[in-house]
């Protein structure tokens, strides 16, 4: 798949259709040279020690440089809405996002200064954002959703998770069908709702993708 061309085709063809409402939209992706990405990326190893050539190498091309964010009225008092945004090289590795709280458990705390914020909503701003890590003695990168101080291991690689918002458009929430999670627990009843009545209505707004492996995510999600 050629994520450059399916993301121009995406960008365009929401700010082109007057159903949706666009608030964001940001498309400056450019061909970089390979030696640029490498360079960088050496950089970043001799800084922090470790070789993040597997999360960013690929994708460096959409860093700062792709976002959309957007409403698709379904009735007068209901919307879909959906919002990415990849955060630049530096903003990924040299910003400081305070993920934790400093009443949170030791543990917790560790594990949510090890991630590196590289999808965030500053439009809508409902305080979720995605994540990675490469956890020590390990080279394999770990896809962690956060949300309002939790954060929830997701069960995809990055390339998937790319690929994932490219068919969805960003829509808002769809990350936690590959979490784990319990949406048979009360606190979920929201997201689990939300995404239930949102997910009937993508084959609708866009007919060209077909969202099966979504619905059936979520029906074995449920299912629990």
């Amino acid at each position: 798949m050629s994520y450059k061309l399916k993301f121009i085709e995406i960008l365009e063809s929401i700010a082109n259709n007057s159903k949706f409402k666009v608030a964001k939209l940001k498309n400056k992706v450019k061909d970089i040279e390979e030696y640029i990405i490498k360079r960088k990326i050496k950089y970043l190893k001799s800084e922090l020690g470790v070789d993040y050539y597997s999360v960013i190498g690929p994708f460096y091309q959409f860093l700062g440089r792709v976002a959309l964010a957007w409403d698709y009225p379904i009735s007068e008092n209901k919307i879909i809405s959906g919002e990415f945004r990849f955060v630049n090289f530096s903003g990924i590795f040299f910003k400081q996002f305070k993920l934790y709280h400093d009443e949170m458990p030791d543990e917790e705390i560790a594990l949510l200064k090890s991630l590196k914020v590289f999808d965030d909503h500053p439009v809508c701003g409902d305080g979720r954002l995605t994540t990675f890590r490469i956890p020590p003695s390990s080279t394999e990168p770990e896809i962690w959703y956060y949300d309002n101080g939790k954060a929830y291991k997701m069960q995809i690689s990055v390339e998937e998770y790319f690929k994932y918002t490219l068919e969805t458009r960003g829509m808002l929430n769809w990350q936690y069908l590959f979490c784990e999670i319990d949406f048979s627990h009360y606190e979920h009843n929201f997201i689990r709702n939300n995404l239930q009545e949102n997910l009937t209505m993508l084959p609708t707004m866009f007919p060209d993708t077909n969202f099966e492996r979504y619905q059936q995510q979520f029906d074995k999600l449920i299912s629990g």
